[in-house]
Parts: C-alpha cells; sequence; structure tokens
C-alpha cells in the first residue's frame, strides 16, 4: 500500500461513518425506486446490493483504522490525530506539533502503513473497493495538488538561502519558516471535510501512488 494511500485513507476516516450512511440510505432510495429504473431487474437489483457493499467495506475500514491507530505509540497517535483529524489545540501547541509531524512523516506513515497490510489491506484490494470512490479520489487530488505547491515552494525557499548567502536581503528566517507549509494545503483540507453527497458518483480510477508497496 502506497503512502499516498495510507494518507487518503487518515484525511477520510472521520467521516467513514457518514460515507457508510450515506451509501445505506442511497441502497434504499435505489431499492424503494426501482420500478422506475429503466434497467432490467437484475441490474436495478445489483445497483441496491453495490451501495450495501459498500456500506459494509467503508465500516470495516473505519474499525480497521481504529485499531491501527490503537497500535501506535501515544505521541505517533496524537500527532496523526493533530495532522489528520485536527483535533484542537492550543496556539502555541500548533507549530510545535506540525513541526514534529513533519519531520517524522515517513516513519509515521510507514508504521500506519504496516498496520494496515497486516489487517489484510494491500494497494489493489483497496482500489477495488473503492477505486471510483468519490470522495477518496477528491482527497487524493487534493494531495496531489498540495505536494506540487511544497515543491514548488521548497525550490523557492533554496533559491532564496543561495541569494541570501550572496548579500541580498529577503525575509526573516522565522517568517519564512512560518510559511513553508503552503496556504494552498488548508484549503484543499477544508474541501476533503465538506460533507460529500456524490458518494456513488463514477469518476476516473486513483491515481497511481509512488512510495510503500
Amino acid at each position: 500500500m502506497h503512502h499516498e494511500t495510507v494518507q487518503v485513507i487518515l484525511y477520510a476516516s472521520p467521516w467513514l461513518e457518514a460515507f457508510a450512511e450515506a451509501a445505506e440510505v442511497a441502497a434504499q432510495n435505489k431499492a424503494l425506486l426501482s420500478f422506475k429504473n429503466p434497467k432490467a431487474p437484475f441490474d436495478a437489483a445489483a445497483e441496491v446490493a453495490e451501495e450495501l457493499l459498500l456500506s459494509h467495506r467503508l465500516l470495516e475500514l473505519k474499525d480497521d483504522v481504529a485499531c491501527v491507530l490503537q497500535g501506535l505509540p501515544d505521541e505517533d497517535r496524537a500527532l496523526i490525530e493533530f495532522r489528520y483529524f485536527r483535533k484542537k489545540e492550543p496556539a502555541h501547541d500548533c507549530d510545535t506539533k506540525l513541526r514534529r509531524y513533519y519531520r517524522r512523516q515517513k516513519e509515521i506513515l510507514e508504521t500506519v502503513r504496516v498496520g494496515f497490510v497486516a489487517a489484510g489491506w494491500t494497494e489493489k484490494l483497496f482500489r477495488a473497493y473503492f477505486g471510483r470512490f468519490s470522495p477518496f479520489l477528491k482527497i487524493a487530488r487534493a494531495l496531489v495538488i498540495t505536494t506540487r505547491g511544497s515543491l514548488r515552494k521548497n525550490r523557492l525557499h533554496q533559491a532564496s538561502d543561495c541569494s541570501e548567502s550572496a548579500g541580498e536581503v529577503f525575509r526573516p528566517r522565522r517568517t519564512r519558516m512560518a510559511t513553508a507549509i503552503p496556504a494552498a494545503e488548508t484549503a484543499q483540507i477544508m474541501a476533503m471535510r465538506r460533507p460529500v453527497s456524490d458518494s456513488v458518483a463514477e469518476p476516473p480510477m486513483l491515481p497511481t501512488g509512488s512510495s510503500g508497496r
């Protein structure tokens, strides 16, 4: 399982139960309105079954996320909850926790990834279950945009550091560090947290990640 997929799951985890409930409601609605469905009865019944199966798989994923997080050291679990669940913290603690998380991001994501694999989740299985699930696709796209923004920001900082060593005047180091996390990330994460009503949409498959197995 790729680290990008782990991040998708973590960002979505606070809403997995709501997604499951939405899929169950969709199944009920499709069953009640099946007499209006122009498809053959078997195909109409298959659509209802798919929604129920999606609901079951989302709840299964929710339970596995809880188990994986419970198995983490207390500090790692606290950083995950702060980074992905945005648990409320005093303002003076936020910067400190973000710095601690980013210093250990790869290590923590790898630990979580191993936990998911131990619970039976692989990249292939995740794509088979949720490869066309719209909320997860939106989060994956937001992560791609945020990653590209971070890379551009890092290149600009590297160029600034080189120029600074040549005697040019730039912003104070503290200011540069405070803006290292791209502003676009906040907008993207807020978009992820809006209730999603199109859980049964059929967009393209999730993009292929680059890290993890």
